[in-house]
């Protein structure tokens, strides 16, 4: 195999890119009974798991409560976990640790939802979703992004160059461990606009097998060498492309507190941004753009959970720059202003 250095891609790939006391009846303080404003499917269900209380959770059969929360306590000295119970008329949500849910938690679906602190639901509040897509590695950088999104419970896109694949396979083997969505980006990164059919399938064709190799399968998702569109694209690719609405431009400026600054100001509901794990700038903001997304209220998600929560399919062929709440409509009309806030 030979070894392509990371300084050549780089050159190569600038000149010619596409541009928690117990308590043993109900205080005052419990989880009280309020009108509730969930939905039927949440009503109509109860999914709690009975399991017995563990040694830290024992006390008097109903609601008890610790540091680490409430939990409720059955005649059996049995608890509730990981999922929806009625409870003297009440809906609960109980953790896979059998504490009541409070604050942001999953209950499965790929939107968190809100709990008050009496384990109300609350759905007044919703949860904002936004996607990190990173193009053209894996790289030596690759494992400082990983690191960051490991650290903050986080999911991103990467759309992979095969022949970065081919040699920085632990990373790539990584991203696919944390569950990350690995993406089609080509095998050696030309302009996909400019071949032939028989030019695409072969370098689409080449990236699935040094994938495929690491996850088991091609990847769903593919993402056009900058952003490039042609025919011959739309024909050859019988998979949805995936564009984006915020550029952070971090391959031009190569500068961390401009990638940063660019994708904070321009984000929104159902955004897709665009990075690169390629450039170590774009990797050094990783942990504080992560972080500053999530204290804005947002949820970082694969751009495939985007689209399913917001209830987007995605079609062959099909070009997607985001996935706003909004729905088709909203999507297009916001699409079509992209260029003048990025002239701003």
């Amino acid at each position: 195999m030979v070894v392509i250095p990371v300084a050549v891609f780089v050159l190569v790939f600038l000149l010619t890119r596409p541009l928690f006391t117990k308590v043993t009846r109900r205080p005052v303080q419990e989880p009280e009974q309020k009108e509730e404003t969930q939905t039927e499917e949440i009503l109509d269900t109860d999914t709690a798991v009975v399991k017995a209380a563990s040694d830290d959770m024992k006390g008097a059969p109903g609601w008890n409560v610790s540091d680490s929360g409430w939990w409720y306590l059955n005649d059996d000295m049995t608890t509730f976990t990981g999922g929806w119970k009625t409870i003297d008329g009440q809906r609960y949500y109980f953790k896979d640790s059998g504490y009541m849910a409070t604050g942001w938690v999953n209950t499965g679906t790929v939107k968190d939802s809100y709990f008050d602190s009496y384990g109300i639901l609350d759905t007044s509040k919703q949860q904002k979703l936004v996607a990190l897509t990173y193009d053209d590695g894996p790289s030596a950088n690759t494992d400082k992004v990983l690191d960051a999104l490991e650290k903050y419970g986080a999911k991103a896109t990467f759309f992979v160059v095969g022949m970065q694949a081919d040699y920085y396979t632990s990373q790539l083997q990584r991203e696919y461990d944390l569950g990350m969505e690995i993406g089609n980006h080509s095998y050696t990164h030309p302009w996909l606009n400019q071949l032939t059919p028989d030019e695409i399938d072969e370098e689409l064709g080449h990236d699935d097998d040094v994938i495929s190799k690491v996850t088991g399968s091609a990847p769903a998702l593919v993402r056009p060498t900058g952003g490039g569109i042609s025919a011959n694209v739309i024909e050859s690719i019988n998979r949805p492309l995936i564009q984006w609405d915020v550029d952070t431009l971090d391959w031009e400026h190569l500068d961390a507190d401009q990638t940063y600054d660019r994708a904070m100001r321009l984000v929104q509901d159902g955004s897709i941004i665009l990075m690169h794990d390629l450039f170590a700038p774009s990797a050094d903001c990783a942990d504080r753009m992560i972080s500053s997304l999530q204290e804005a209220g947002y949820k970082l998600v694969t751009v495939s959970e985007l689209a399913e929560a917001y209830g987007y399919d995605l079609e062959p062929g099909g070009q997607y720059y985001a996935f706003y709440p909004g729905g088709c409509e909203e999507n297009r009309t916001k699409q079509q202003g992209l260029d003048e806030i990025y002239d701003a």
